[in-house]
């Protein structure tokens, strides 16, 4: 909310083969996956929204700064 004014969205998808992937190697980790907006994923109409790009950049670097306290 900090960052957009919005609430956070939280959704499951099938779309974590790298964070399986992370899970298999350390079966006690706690992993999420975050990202822009795909639309039409491994397809030919495969795109991504750039409106999307910014806030998830935002949020990733604010995380960091705040881990890094």
């Amino acid at each position: 909310r900090e960052q957009t004014g919005q609430e956070l969205i939280l959704e499951s998808l099938h779309a974590g083969l790298e964070c399986g992937r992370f899970a298999k190697l350390n079966p006690e980790a706690e992993i999420i996956s975050i990202g822009p907006q795909v639309c039409d994923p491994h397809t030919p109409r495969e795109s991504l929204k750039l409106d999307t790009v910014t806030p998830v950049y935002r949020l990733l670097e604010e995380t960091l700064r705040r881990l890094s306290e």
